[in-house]
């Protein structure tokens, strides 16, 4: 409800300053798990040593699997994620197309996707690493996860303190918010111009189509 109202009176606008407020509450609700974690363990290094130790492979740390691997190998994963699936969703994605289409240049286009890059990188910290060595974690504390989607709440729930926890979850329903108004917003620009504007009705002024965006946002959440 929040993100439709902000999307409907702002449109791209409201979409793009609230994912960048939502962006810092993540960054600082989420590292410091990384951080408690690993210093818990004794560094990652130590906690995978122990885990292989316990029985656990030593593949289970290979970023790069062999090319035989069962499931997806090494040159495979190369080139299915990081040339098909990251550009499709970096280049073909609507609601990262409108953030270039809404840039003040070519030149800010450029320098938003390489400062975007940057950041995006340390989701390795955020999820990946601790998420590697939580099964050490939970084995040590006696903790039973019953499904392992459970894993990162759980995480955050055992590893920080009450004020931090509440910043946690509001990050992760800013997670959720900045992916539905984005929804929202490229899917009333989508319909609009792409449709209604160009089979239905033409040469009409910026308020008749704003309107209808409006119109459009609001059905879909609805939906």
């Amino acid at each position: 409800l929040v993100g439709g109202v902000y999307t409907w009176f702002g449109g791209l606008s409201a979409v793009i300053m609230t994912d960048a407020i939502q962006f810092l509450i993540m960054m600082l609700a989420t590292l410091p798990v990384y951080f408690i974690l690993t210093k818990d363990l004794g560094g990652f290094n130590q906690a995978a040593n122990q885990m292989m130790e316990m029985g656990v492979s030593e593949a289970y740390f290979n970023l790069m699997p062999g090319s035989n691997h069962p499931f997806m190998g090494g040159p495979w994963l190369i080139v299915g994620q990081c040339f098909v699936a990251a550009l499709a969703w970096a280049a073909g994605q609507q609601a990262m197309i409108q953030r270039n289409l809404g840039a003040r240049t070519v030149y800010d286009a450029k320098f938003g996707n390489v400062m975007a890059a940057i950041p995006k990188t340390l989701g390795a910290y955020i999820y990946i690493i601790p998420l590697t060595i939580a099964p050490l974690y939970f084995a040590l504390n006696g903790i039973f996860l019953p499904k392992p989607d459970a894993a990162y709440g759980t995480l955050i729930l055992n590893l920080l303190p009450s004020g931090m926890i509440g910043l946690a979850f509001a990050g992760l329903f800013a997670a959720g918010m900045s992916t539905m108004d984005s929804m929202l917003n490229s899917t009333s620009t989508l319909f609009v111009r792409d449709i209604y504007e160009r089979f239905f009705v033409r040469d009409k002024p910026d308020a008749h189509y704003f309107r209808v965006a409006r119109l459009v946002t609001l059905t879909c959440l609805v939906i």
